[in-house]
């Protein structure tokens, strides 16, 4: 509300409209931390290994949906990969082959819907463990192989000390 210094005073109003924009800054990052998997046999048939599904701090439009993707290279992902979309948010992942216990990288690129979108290239860690009787038992096969032997080297250090 305005007043003026005359006699009558003069007075207005008036409305002020604040758009706030928001800019795409953030990529948008990858869930969950790792996927786990039993190992044995697989191909294009078997049930899906999980789902990767993405975040990020934007607004629409900036955010989602998001596409979760392979990477271009190194080449012949796909010949061990399927990234199939389920929704704005969530891609299911699909092992077409069999891979031997122990830690894998399944390389992704996640993207927003921003112009320009931005990118995210990460990669997702697969565990393959075994699973005697339906119980998934993973134990080291998370850890990085100088973990394992360091462990084995402070097991024995301490046995033999004491």
């Amino acid at each position: 509300l305005m007043a003026g210094a005359g006699v009558p005073p003069a007075t207005g109003t008036a409305t002020l409209v604040i758009t706030l924009l928001d800019e795409n800054d953030n990529a948008p990052h990858v869930m969950p931390a790792d996927l786990r998997v039993c190992a044995g046999p697989r191909n294009a048939s078997s049930p899906p290994l999980g789902m990767l599904w993405a975040r990020d701090l934007d607004l629409a439009p900036n955010g989602e949906p998001f596409l979760i993707a392979l990477p271009k290279s190194p080449m012949g992902l796909d010949k061990t990969w399927r990234l199939t979309k389920v929704n704005g948010t969530h891609t299911e992942v699909r092992l077409l082959q069999t891979l031997k216990k122990g830690r894998h990288l399944l390389p992704v690129v996640a993207s927003d819907s921003g112009n320009p979108p931005q990118n995210n290239h990460t990669n997702v860690p697969v565990l393959v463990c075994l699973c005697p009787k339906g119980k998934m038992e993973c134990g080291a096969v998370g850890l990085a192989p100088l973990s394992v032997l360091a462990l084995l080297a402070i097991g024995l250090l301490s046995t033999w000390g004491g």
